[in-house]
């Protein structure tokens, strides 16, 4: 597995990120390809036993520092151990030098951004006090326009209402008209009975005097 790590290189990836995930598995499924010895591990297994490894070999370094003088003998599995620390570190430097590279450069294009909005906004500001300016210079005229367009208006308003009222007393008028043409006619026919009733009567009246005297001559 060690040689593995040499060859594949996880540690050229941030811990827990995609890739390194993505070795991990490379890793693992060419261990369980193996026929002797035979494997039959996961990324996450393999990824444990390195830490636990390189963990182990660490302290042990520690301990050797701490008892200097004593002579200890290394095995194959301590030498690839101590390649890979090596590796790892100078990974671990790269990888921080390039994250600090970015920040930096993220940090100079806030600053830049920032400089550009502040400049947009000192512009927004001078062209608004121009406007401010042009319209205080403009105000009189616009005044007057402004007068112009109420007179307007209320003329306007007060012509409707004229017409309107010119409009209603016409149609009172034809109300008028239509009402007198109406009791006229009412007379006339009024009268036209009356007449007619006087002509009856009086037409009845002649009958009883004619059959009167026809009624004298028959005795006489």
């Amino acid at each position: 597995m060690c040689r593995e790590a040499i060859v594949s290189e996880p540690y050229n990836f941030r811990v827990r990120s995609p890739e390194r995930g993505q070795v991990w598995d490379s890793i693992a499924a060419h261990l369980n390809s193996l026929n002797q010895p035979k494997f039959k591990v996961t990324g996450r297994a393999v990824r444990d036993r390195y830490t636990l490894l390189t963990s182990r070999h660490k302290q042990k370094l520690r301990d050797e520092e701490k008892a200097s003088g004593i002579e200890i003998e290394e095995t194959e599995l301590d030498i690839l151990l101590e390649d890979i620390l090596e590796r790892e570190k100078n990974a671990k430097e790269k990888i921080d030098g390039k994250s600090a590279e970015k920040k930096a450069k993220a940090a100079q294009e806030k600053e830049a951004a920032e400089e550009i909005s502040l400049q947009a906004l000192q512009t927004l500001k001078d062209k608004g006090k121009r406007k401010s300016e042009d319209e205080n210079q403009k105000g009189p005229k616009m005044r007057r326009r402004t007068s112009d367009a109420i007179e307007f208006l209320v003329e306007k308003a007060e012509k409707d209402r004229e017409l309107k009222m010119e409009e209603l007393k016409i149609k009172n008028r034809e109300v008028e008209i239509a009402a007198a043409k109406q009791d006229e006619a009412a007379k006339q026919q009024q009268s036209m009975l009356s007449s007619c009733n006087k002509w009856n009567d009086s037409s009845s009246c002649n009958n009883k005097t004619s059959k009167q005297c026809l009624l004298s001559k028959t005795i006489c």
